[in-house]
């Protein structure tokens, strides 16, 4: 039956979507008959056609400076639109906006996680697409900077990098999924933002940011000098023969393959209280050297493991009657390390305190 009314039938076909499909000038309609019937229409695009589409961007509620980073998410997803748009006819927008908006909620859920939006079409040759992202609930309401570095005390990174603070700050308000989506590049952004640590850079320390997303985000700041190292350990050891603690304080300077360093302790300590060495690094975690003690005249050699999660082993052999000592270090915190350390008169365990 439906053969013998296939002229009809294309016939309707024509003239429902030739008024159907506004922007478009139906050329034909072709029937092919069979268990899977197929209706190939013939389209042409009417003018104006879409050339451009823009996308015009409001964050409210986040800070301007990120407006170079949700900015440029918007460009990746205006340049999607581009090419699915471009060249449709600018009369098509009204009867297509269903698709338009599936379009345009998938590229934004895709590339703009934790975020809401709302947008409105301009229609015409360039189409502007007003675009407003509304972070959702779960946003970065605090953030803290944490500074880590284990060649110069900790109060003076900070005291040269007091500022970075207010920088921080800009990322309070961002979804925490857009940050957990974009944390390298907010990273890398982040660190330009602070003109890539100036004031550490000229005081010969390199730097490192990590960000720790979440509603109170992280912000860890890794530091290391180049050529100084300087810092401060207090000791509390508890033995079976003695109880003793001590402060020391340690100088080194890097010379390429090499460093030379001196120690000194302000109370008690078996191996003597002012001593000069030098380090050579073995391996990547792995490190010996030679230190001299001013007034016993101690000699020691010594070796160093590090392990990756922060524990150690140090073992130092002394020469000529200097004493040996043997240490097991045991990372808790950033701060204290507990030690299982064998002196040449007593064995014991001692916490050892970074300052």
């Amino acid at each position: 039956m439906l053969a013998k009314n296939k002229a009809t039938v294309q016939k309707v076909i024509y003239n429902v979507f030739s008024k159907v499909l506004v922007g478009f000038k139906l050329e034909s309609v072709d029937l092919y008959l069979g268990e899977h019937t197929k209706i190939v229409m013939h389209i042409t695009p009417i003018p104006p056609l879409i050339t451009e589409l823009h996308i015009n961007l409001k964050t409210p509620g986040l800070n301007p400076e990120l407006s170079q980073v949700t900015g440029e998410v918007a460009l990746k997803v205006e340049k999607e639109l581009n090419q699915i748009f471009v060249g449709l006819p600018v009369s098509s927008i009204s009867w297509s906006s269903g698709i338009f908006n599936t379009v345009v909620n998938y590229l934004l859920g895709r590339e703009l996680p934790g975020f809401t939006s709302t947008f409105s079409i301009q229609e015409g040759t360039t189409t502007e697409l007003n675009l407003t992202l509304i972070p959702e609930e779960m946003v970065v309401t605090h953030v803290t900077i944490d500074y880590e570095t284990t060649d110069i005390p900790v109060w003076l990174v900070k005291a040269a990098a007091k500022h970075y603070q207010d920088k921080a700050d800009l990322l309070r308000g961002l979804p925490v999924e857009f940050l957990i989506h974009y944390r390298v590049r907010l990273e890398k952004y982040l660190t330009e933002t602070i003109n890539d640590f100036s004031e550490l850079q000229k005081l010969g320390m390199t730097t490192q940011l990590s960000i720790v997303p979440g509603e109170e985000t992280q912000v860890v700041l890794h530091v290391a000098s180049k050529c100084v190292q300087a810092k401060m350990e207090g000791r509390y050891f508890l033995g079976h023969e003695e109880n003793f603690s001590n402060l020391q304080a340690f100088l080194g300077y890097n010379l390429g393959n090499f460093q030379v360093y001196s120690k000194y302790f302000w109370g008690d300590n078996p191996s003597g209280n002012w001593k000069v060495g030098c380090a050579i690094p073995i391996d990547e975690n792995f490190s010996g050297g030679f230190e001299y003690e001013f007034k016993h005249l101690y000699r020691q050699l010594w070796l160093h493991y590090h392990f990756e999660r922060g524990d150690y082993l140090d073992m130092k052999l002394g020469l000529d009657g200097s004493p040996n000592e043997a240490t097991i270090g045991i990372y808790l915190n950033r701060y204290t390390n507990l030690e299982v350390v064998n002196y040449r008169k007593d064995f014991g365990l001692q916490l050892m305190f970074h300052f």
